[in-house]
């Protein structure tokens, strides 16, 4: 097994620092959308799911924590958009309206985020296996 204290340390300080990059770009992305037009459109166009309305309702609209919180909630929407069209809760005809280069942005806001975090993981498993 090849340990990671055999690394140089340029590439330590690399391998260490680009799951936070990869990750707040992701944050970044989905913030941005959040906070401007983006966030309007998003909301007017999935209106056929039953959870996603009930989010909108109970969170509302006017914070940057229920913006943000509703952004990831229509993004795991759209990551699956064939389970939740099969199961009821998204309108076929609904989703291949959306916008694409809004849909673009969420599908690449919530896959950085994912990347960013089990890049991190895998670095601290490899960090607590090098102890042994």
């Amino acid at each position: 097994m090849i340990s990671i204290d055999s690394w140089p340390l340029g590439i330590k300080i690399i391998f260490g620092l680009s799951p936070f990059l990869v990750g707040l770009t992701g944050l970044m992305m989905s913030a941005y959308i959040a906070c401007s037009r983006d966030f309007l459109v998003l909301i007017s166009a999935i209106q056929s799911n039953p959870w996603f309305e009930s989010q909108k309702r109970s969170q509302g609209t006017s914070s940057f924590t229920s913006r943000w919180n509703l952004v990831y909630s229509a993004a795991g929407v759209l990551i699956c958009p064939h389970l939740h069209i099969r199961r009821g809760l998204l309108d076929a005809e609904e989703f291949r309206r959306f916008p694409l280069p809004l849909k673009r942005r969420m599908l690449w806001s919530v896959w950085l985020t994912v990347i960013g975090f089990v890049w991190l993981m895998i670095g601290a498993g490899l960090v607590q296996a090098s102890k042994y």
